[in-house]
């Protein structure tokens, strides 16, 4: 992978704690990632069923490209602590 782009909306508001303590906190509404086709390279190496399977491997680059991006989204807004 490479060129990878990744913006986000950091929203910046308080929460009160159980003590009754108010701290700030952030939240991630938004996150775009953008990982173009042409720069994603997938090798697949071994035996003969690898060899089959690099073949077709255009067929699910792009299915494995969205899970990439997906996941990032996902680990991007889940990352940052409440």
């Amino acid at each position: 992978m490479s060129h990878v782009t990744l913006r986000a909306t950091v929203g910046v508001t308080t929460q009160k704690l159980p003590n009754g303590e108010t701290v700030p906190a952030f939240n991630v509404p938004s996150v775009y990632i953008d990982l173009p086709k042409d720069h994603l390279s997938i090798h697949i190496h071994g035996n003969i069923v690898s060899k089959i399977a690099n073949a077709f491997k255009s067929l699910f680059e792009g299915k494995i490209r969205d899970a990439i991006t997906s996941n990032l989204k996902s680990l991007v807004q889940k990352q940052l602590a409440p």
